[in-house]
């Protein structure tokens, strides 16, 4: 249905419940919103005939009176039937405002802390620690929890909630309700519906589609309601629709009454019923803070007019009967005088609490924890108070404990030096102080003497709160004076007090740590202290997304006045809902924009990994999720490990992905955990508006699990709600050498080596491992051999080339490669100095102008690059050469400039300096012309085609960045040779190869540890060790992952001998290096008609550092993941190629996952098998790359097989 039509149907209803408080309507005119848990019409065995005796003995002017509040917080007795006084307080944060007085009491954190646990056993004894607290107060009702989600940061009320996503929400708040309610108190779940901000909530209505109500802004009531089976609901401020709250007949009685089977107390929100007849007629049972429209004087003669029926009434004051009964309120005064008021069983959970939500956002450079003897300065507007937001959640402790006062005790006071603001601003103005002027020189002293400083910035009860939106920017005060000290000092840490995200930009770059923290309640100093000292790990993490910007958000454009209102009434604004479910985590994920930090997300001082992922049915729409989570770290820590699902194959539009389950574990240092999570049939449902109810659609769903909604480490396919198909999950080969294009180690060849080079050389007899005693084959390692032969060799005279000469030397040395299964790369070189004539003489003979060197006492001749001549020559040569080789799938690549001392593009000689670029231009032009299917690469090295080699330490050549854009707009990859030495691979170098990570594969070329003239333990690193070389291969390596190589090379002779002395790095890149796909997870039918259309799904990932180029030019997408049906003789059938899956965005730690369908049109019945690989598409779909599984079960051809299937 359309968003349109969705509205209209909406309204429809809606207009239906305004019938009733704009129109003289009959009584009867309620059967269109009967409460079916009213007692008229139940069963005998479901009424509570005490509440109902109650109730039949009351006068309708009782009844009336009964159903609005004596005074603000106080529920009215009747003391003539025995029914009680009950009081009501303020519950979200601590009780408070029993009576309208300022209660003193327990401060515990806030909401949105709480959920930052994400422990549901903290919150349900949060819940039972208010409700403690309330019984030594005397209270029945406590008015919480706050379960409104986090839709936009601006929201004044946010740190009351539990954040922005439905499930977790709905999670801490039936925790939290459990506790409190087995305490004998009535929770309240608040606020029923859509009061997402607090500007204008009087008269703003939250206008959401149906859809987007029951998946975001309902489940948490009505998990409330029918798991944690909550006594009381409080209506929100907000119209819905237009309709307030308290008078929506479909929200309050079809919804919560009928559809959930709610029979508690529905109560107003303070000042927030706006008619008698409207809200009587709308399903409220209770008006709040007193009775203003629920008197015996405004409801009586409404009843006799027939406006609102006696039933009506007597069901309000039932449901409120019934309840006090059912907690057991109509006998005993809940008051406990036994429990302290200073309850130390409270002070010791709210520092849990806090402990356990804090997230620490930052750490760079392990800034965190401090040091035991670190001198810490600690200072800001928070460092000397408790910061909490304003309204409900204003608690007045006992006691409290500042961050100050914290660190004082956790590190002691002579490592702590408090710098008031009374000393900070000594001196300055009012108005200076304001913008976050500061006495220089004090703040100047005070930093010298610190090796760590602690700022506490943020918000309090003034700028976030009840009844007022708060910025989204910290104080421009604040953000000055952190900006100063992150100036003058390296080591500062901010303590951020905040409901919710705020803007970073504008002041953390010099910071090097972040924990925020919320408002963390009475304990949060001495919480933040363990952080700081490391006598815990932070476990919290972001119940939340923290946007870059607030313009970034999803709800950016839909939470101010969007749309006309339509009614008369001036005062009602309204806003449409317009991101519907795409708000938060899955608004970003939707739209692809990057957030700060994502939903989910914390930082710990240890680190977790992941493995052994078991997805395990129970049914069809049900099922366990089992893995390991180990601590790999340095120290005791808390993970929070989250399960998220993706429906695949939906007929409507569905989040990315939606958390459906979590669990947090303490896990001691090298420790592990099996956890289990069950997903049942809401985890994989979505509400279906036509049939008014949940659906789960047959199909396959994807299980993500992970450390955050961006961190997901494991993933695997399943389906749902369907019997016949199967979901496989492959174990990947991780040591064997599979031999792809543009990945894995490269074997050079020498320029006179022969055919038998295997013997010659002794390369298939090599030594390996640190004494030599393991024997290999070089070869066996490689998948490409790599050549920088000379243009001579190749064309030795004109128009004679070598591939057409079965006989010569090159021609012998390149077929015993074909015949090893390594491909060829090639780097032809012209330049002859210290080699030899590299360059034929018909072209010296030809005329071409040349400029001389020495190789020993031989005169050798090198053509100038920009002669004419050499110019003409070469085209010819390379136009043949591309004419044998262009279409080949043996040439991995070609190095393809050749040009400069040894070919490297350095040392350049020309006729006229200033013909350089043209020069470069043309050969790039040439090559990338003639070689349309092989890929192409460039040394990007920083004196690109210069006439020297000098200046490797300087900022590179100016024309050098150019010139590599140049190169790779014409579809060049990258090469570096010599990596290994680090005064040729530095900062810049790093830098640019970190723009292409995951763009263009980087091939690498090991430094030249052999020779007079490079002696590697002078190396500027100063890591190299004479008589070491392993440090240089080791060192290498370090890099080659930092890089995200693709290639790698072994160099000849010793150098290759000093890789294979440490065999564990040869192996360690065989099964790392470059990339190295498998398909982890597979779902397919294991039946089916012929003729019917199937869904395949494919979970892929990549083991290597490195990735599949398929996107660079030469290649063009020619690789696709593909399922083909094999016969009985394990013939190919039919190939199913999934075009839409891209290949080169399978990155290791982000695996793939896809769904298509098949067509079975025109298969025979009968069995087959199903298998998987990628094919090549330029090739008619034939087996393309070779993928990481068990080899037993690869067809001849390379295709992996899965499972059976029956075609009927």
């Amino acid at each position: 249905m359309t968003k349109m039509k969705t509205l209209k149907r909406y309204l429809s209803i809606i207009h239906l419940s305004l019938l009733s408080s704009v129109c003289a309507v009959t009584a009867s005119a309620q059967g269109l919103f009967l409460d079916r848990t009213s007692p008229v019409g139940k069963d005998s065995s479901e009424i509570d005939m005490r509440a109902w005796n109650l109730v039949s003995q009351m006068t309708l002017e009782e009844k009336c009176d009964y159903i609005g509040e004596l005074t603000s917080f106080v529920i009215r007795p009747v003391e003539r039937l025995g029914i009680p006084q009950l009081l009501m307080a303020d519950g979200p944060q601590g009780i408070r405002n029993i009576r309208r007085q300022n209660t003193v009491s327990t401060l515990y954190p806030c909401g949105v802390l709480t959920a930052a646990t994400w422990n549901r056993e903290l919150a349900d004894k949060l819940g039972h620690g208010l409700g403690q607290d309330a019984k030594a107060r005397g209270i029945s009702f406590l008015l919480g929890p706050g379960v409104n989600i986090y839709r936009a940061p601006l929201c004044g009320r946010n740190f009351e909630y539990f954040g922005e996503d439905p499930y977790l929400t709905s999670e801490i708040a039936a925790n939290y309700i459990i506790g409190v309610q087995h305490e004998g108190v009535i929770a309240t779940v608040k606020h029923f519906a859509a009061n997402n901000q607090e500007w204008s909530r009087h008269h703003t209505s939250s206008d959401v589609d149906e859809r987007t109500l029951h998946e975001v802004y309902f489940p948490a009531f009505r998990k409330a309601v029918q798991e944690a089976h909550v006594g009381a609901v409080m209506d929100s401020y907000n119209p819905i629709f237009g309709v307030h709250a308290s008078e929506h007949g479909w929200m309050n009685i079809e919804v919560l009454r009928n559809m959930w089977g709610f029979d508690g107390i529905l109560m107003s929100d303070w000042t927030s019923v706006y008619s008698s007849s409207g809200a009587a007629n709308g399903g409220l049972d209770l008006e709040c803070p007193k009775g203003v429209y629920f008197t015996a004087e405004k409801l009586v003669p409404l009843v006799k007019a027939g406006i609102v029926s006696e039933e009506t009434i007597d069901t309000k004051v039932y449901h409120i009967l019934h309840t006090l009964n059912r907690f057991g309120l109509l006998d005993k005064d809940i008051k406990d005088s036994s429990i302290p008021l200073d309850n130390p069983d409270s002070d010791a959970l709210s520092l849990e609490i806090a402990r356990e939500g804090i997230v620490m956002l930052e750490n760079r450079g392990n800034e965190l924890p401090f040091r035991k003897k670190d001198r810490v300065l600690v200072l800001g507007p928070n460092a000397f108070n408790t910061p909490t937001g304003g309204g409900s959640g204003f608690v007045q402790p006992f006691h409290s404990v500042s961050v100050a006062d914290g660190l004082s005790k956790a590190l002691g006071e002579k490592h702590v030096t408090v710098l008031s603001d009374s000393l900070l601003f000594a001196g300055m103005s009012a108005d200076s102080v304001k913008a976050g002027a500061v006495n220089a020189d004090v703040l100047a002293a005070a930093l010298k003497k610190a090796d760590r400083v602690v700022y506490c910035a943020g918000f309090n009860s003034k700028i976030e709160g009840e009844g007022f939106d708060r910025p989204f920017a910290l104080p421009a005060a604040q953000r000055r004076v952190i900006n100063e000290i992150a100036a003058a000092h390296a080591h500062l840490t901010v303590v951020l007090n905040a409901g919710g995200g705020v803007n970073f930009n504008d002041w953390s770059e010099g910071v090097e740590a972040v924990l925020l923290a919320w408002y963390p309640g009475q304990r949060g100093g001495d919480a933040i202290a363990e952080v700081l000292s490391g006598k815990v790990s932070p476990s919290g993490k972001l119940p939340i997304s923290i946007e870059n910007r607030w313009e970034d958000n999803p709800v950016h454009d839909s939470y101010h006045e969007n749309t006309p209102v339509f009614t008369q009434n001036t005062k009602t604004k309204r806003v449409e809902y317009r991101e519907g479910i795409f708000y938060g985590y899955k608004g970003y994920e939707k739209s692809g924009t990057p957030v700060r930090y994502p939903f989910g997300y914390g930082l710990s001082y240890s680190k977790f990994d992941y493995s052994d992922l078991c997805v395990e049915k129970l049914g069809s729409d049900s099922l366990t999720v089992s893995f390991i989570v180990a601590n790999t770290g340095k120290c005791d820590a808390s993970e929070i490990s989250q399960v998220y699902v993706s429906d695949l194959s939906c007929s409507v539009p569905r989040p990315v992905k939606e958390l459906k389950g979590f669990c947090k574990n303490f896990i001691k240092k090298g420790g592990r955990t099996r956890v289990e999570i069950t997903l049942g049939k809401d985890a994989f449902s979505f509400y279906d508006v036509k049939s008014k109810s949940f659906v789960v659609e047959p199909g396959v769903f994807e299980i993500l699990v992970g450390a955050s909604s961006a961190d997901i480490r494991l993933r695997q396919n399943v389906q749902i709600g369907a019997d016949e198909y199967r979901t496989i999950a492959i174990e990947p080969d991780r040591t064997s050498v599979i031999r792809n294009p543009l990945t894995g180690w490269v074997m050079y060849l020498g320029r006179g080596w022969s055919k038998d080079f295997g013997t010659e050389v002794g390369y298939d007899n090599w030594p390996a491992g640190p004494d030599g005693q393991m024997k290999v084959r070089v070869s066996d390692y490689c998948g490409t051999a790599y050549i920088r032969t000379s243009w001579s060799s190749m064309e030795p005279e004109e128009g004679k080339y070598f591939w057409n000469d079965p006989d010569s030397r090159l021609n012998g040395l390149l077929d015993e490669v074909r015949h090893r299964g390594m491909r060829l790369a090639f780097r032809i070189v012209v330049d002859g100095r210290d080699q030899g004539q590299n360059t034929p003489q018909y072209v010296i003979d030809a005329g071409a102008k040349c400029f001389t060197s020495k190789v020993g006492s031989r005169e050798v001749y090198t053509p100038y690059p920009d002669d004419k001549v050499f110019q003409e020559k070469y085209e010819k040569f390379l136009t043949a050469f591309a004419q044998r080789f262009n279409s080949s799938d043996e040439i991995d690549f070609i190095d393809a400039y050749g040009l400069g001392k040894w070919g490297e593009a350095h040392s350049m000689r020309y006729m006229d300096e200033a013909n350089k670029i043209p020069v470069y231009e043309w050969i790039t032009d040439l090559y990338a012309r003639l070689f349309t299917n092989i890929p192409l690469v460039m040394n990007y090295h920083r004196v690109l085609a210069a006439q020297t080699i000098d200046g490797w330490e300087d900022a590179p050549n100016p024309d050098t960045e150019k010139l590599l854009a140049s190169a790779i707009s014409k579809g060049y990859s990258l090469r570096h040779d010599a990596f290994g030495m680090t005064g040729y691979y530095m900062d810049w170098e790093k830098e640019y190869a970190a723009r292409w990570r995951y763009r263009l594969p980087i091939i690498f070329e090991g430094g030249w540890i052999t020779g007079a003239h490079h002696r590697y333990w002078r190396d500027p690193s100063g890591k190299y060790r004479e008589g070491h070389p392993e440090d240089v291969r080791r060192g290498e390596m370090e890099i080659a992952e930092e890089t995200h190589v693709n290639m790698m090379d072994f160099r000849v002779g010793n150098e290759t001998e000093s890789w294979f002395q440490n065999y564990d790095l040869v192996q360690r890149f065989v099964s790392e290096g470059g990339y190295r796909l498998y398909p982890s997870s597979v779902t397919v039918p294991t039946t089916a008609e012929s003729g019917e259309t199937v869904c395949l799904s494919h979970v892929w990932e990549n083991l290597g550092w490195g990735y599949c180029p398929n996107n660079i030019r030469q290649w063009h997408y020619r690789y696709k993941p593909a399922f083909v049906l094999l016969d009985s003789e394990g013939k190919v059938v039919r190939t199913f190629v999934d075009r839409q899956s891209e290949p080169s965005e399978w990155i290791k730690g982000k695996p793939g996952s896809h769904s298509f369908s098949a067509d079975l049109k025109g298969i025979a019945p009968g069995e087959y098998t199903w298998a998987i690989g990628i094919a090549d598409t330029m090739r008619g779909n034939r087996k393309g790359l070779n993928i990481a599984v068990d080899r037993e079960h690869l067809t001849p051809e390379g295709w992996f097989k899965i499972c059976s299937i029956s075609i009927n």
